[in-house]
């Protein structure tokens, strides 16, 4: 992503369809798009979902009914 562009929900779905991005911890991908930790925790929060920064996104999603690309949006997508 360039600087100051934003995640949008299609941009995540164009991006991450089908790379594989359900083997990635939720530590990963704050690491690698420098997202904060805190926002990650409250996003997640507010749609319900508990889980641990090692916990796979696959696995977040499995367990929550939804999809890794799902997931993937709560954690990334600027909608505000």
């Amino acid at each position: 992503m360039k600087p100051g562009a934003v995640w949008t929900p299609a941009k995540i779905e164009e991006t991450f369809a089908g790379t594989g991005v359900g083997r990635k911890t939720i530590e990963e991908i704050i690491k690698v798009h420098g997202v904060d930790h805190k926002t990650v925790r409250q996003r997640l929060e507010e749609e319900g979902i508990e889980a641990k920064n090692e916990d796979k996104i696959k696995e977040i999603a499995d367990r929550h009914e939804s999809t890794p690309i799902r997931i993937l949006t709560i954690i990334l997508a600027d909608e505000g």
